[in-house]
């Protein structure tokens, strides 16, 4: 939380420092906020991928053919990051459009070696803006 005080005239941060340098207090604060928000995040996504390892250790068998399915909106480039994605995986792709034709569905069959294949696919396409994955 940034603090403002009135100060004969000056207004000042917490740390006091005066006005004209106060967009460098803010920065230093919302910085320091961004980067544990973000280590935060890491970590929740870290625990959620070795949660969902270890499910995957109960119910596939590896190596095995895997079924990845992802909802991402229609433009041409990111499905065609999607396949980037699969390209060395001799994956097998199925789209099907929505009704109103502004998302695609995205399914894939690609052969995996083990679970950690099964995270890596995923991590990369988590990169793809907007993309929602099943």
């Amino acid at each position: 939380m940034v603090t403002l005080y009135y100060v004969i005239g000056i207004f000042t941060c917490q740390f006091g420092i005066p006005i004209k340098r106060f967009n460098l207090c803010i920065g230093f604060i919302m910085n320091e906020r961004i980067e544990i928000l973000e280590q935060d995040k890491s970590r929740r996504m870290d625990d959620f991928y070795q949660a969902f390892k270890e499910k995957l250790v109960d119910t596939h068998t590896f190596p095995s053919d895997y079924l990845f399915k992802f909802i991402v909106s229609s433009e041409q480039q990111n499905i065609a990051r999607l396949h980037a994605i699969f390209e060395n995986a001799n994956a097998a792709f199925s789209i099907r459009d929505s009704k109103n034709g502004k998302y695609s569905s995205v399914t894939i069959k690609a052969s995996v070696n083990d679970v950690e294949d099964v995270v890596i696919y995923y991590r990369q396409a988590a990169s793809i803006e907007g993309v929602v994955m099943l």
